[in-house]
């Protein structure tokens, strides 16, 4: 792990990275990467350190990609009896996450006693604001962010309101048939066929998990969108937090592009590289980054793209 890190800073110039993540292991074999996830890994929310495979996976491809060509999650899989109920929804999340990260990358494997093959969503639904599970997830401080930026919708984004809940449930949204944690999306918008995901950060939340968190919720919306995913049937809803907008562009199949932003005034240093680099590297830096992220035969055919935006602390 040390011998990555130190070609991590290396390559990267992000001298400011001082370590690895505990609780999640990596090592460089014969030319592929192995990232090992441990229980607590599987059982901790998608965006801490040592469950976040997506981010680390890509920025140490990225970097290290003269010395990797595949990269393999290793996991065992972990049994609902010895977790409690949060703890296993994390673990079904997991699954999910690593199911959509395989099969957007060719060069992603997965190696575990645990069959990906013939995973499905069918019968998955998602809770809507103000029904079952509908919790609020952000830090103080970044809920006042993102009020503040709907209410003045700068004009260059695309923003109609702010805590879409992303709960998923087994064909009914009630409690005992909750599948994976509840958890909400930062800011969306609609323009036109393009539906706008924005996962907002403070300047001092600079975790790689950002990575994780926007990559889930840009695929579990746009399963929503294409109804591999589905709200329940036969039921109102109120129109909460702009909700009547989204689920009109839902029932009536309007969206067909999905673009998922990282929104923040600063993000982990190793998405800029070294902070003595000049401005317009760290700019040329970030765009060759979401270039790697976007290179993908599956995000292309689904209309997937996923692109950073500056937002100054308001």
């Amino acid at each position: 792990m040390n011998n990555i890190l130190e070609m991590l800073v290396e390559l990267s110039q992000a001298t400011s990275v001082k370590k690895l993540p505990e609780n999640i292991q990596f090592e460089i074999k014969n030319g592929d990467l192995y990232i090992t996830m441990t229980p607590k890994g599987l059982i901790s929310n998608m965006q801490d350190d040592c469950a976040a495979f997506e981010g680390w996976a890509i920025l140490i491809k990225y970097w290290l990609s003269q010395y990797i060509n595949l990269v393999y999650v290793i996991f065992s899989p972990i049994s609902r009896d010895d977790y409690s109920k949060a703890e296993y929804m994390h673990y079904q999340r997991f699954i999910y996450r690593l199911h959509i990260f395989v099969n957007t990358y060719k060069w992603a494997r997965y190696i575990s006693n645990y069959s990906l093959e013939g995973y499905s969503t069918k019968g998955f639904v998602l809770n809507t604001p103000g029904s079952d599970s509908d919790v609020k997830v952000a830090s103080h401080k970044e809920a006042q962010f993102e009020r503040a930026l709907v209410d003045i919708k700068p004009p260059f984004l695309c923003i109609n309101d702010h805590q879409l809940p992303v709960g998923v449930f087994d064909t009914k949204v009630e409690s005992s048939k909750q599948i994976m944690n509840s958890g909400a999306i930062d800011l969306w918008g609609i323009d036109g066929n393009v539906l706008n995901i924005y996962e907002l950060k403070i300047a001092s939340n600079k975790k790689v998990g950002i990575i994780t968190e926007l990559f889930f919720y840009v695929n579990i919306l746009n399963d929503l969108m294409k109804h591999r995913i589905n709200y329940e049937k036969n039921r109102e809803y109120d129109d909460i937090r702009s909700f009547s907008l989204l689920y009109d562009a839902y029932q009536k199949r309007k969206i067909s592009n999905v673009k998922g932003v990282f929104l923040s005034p600063s993000l982990h240093p190793l998405f800029f590289g070294g902070y003595k680099r000049k401005e317009l590297e760290k700019a040329s830096i970030i765009i060759k980054l979401l270039d790697f992220i976007n290179e993908s035969e599956r995000l292309k055919a689904e209309n997937i793209r996923f692109t950073y935006q500056y937002q100054q602390e308001l």
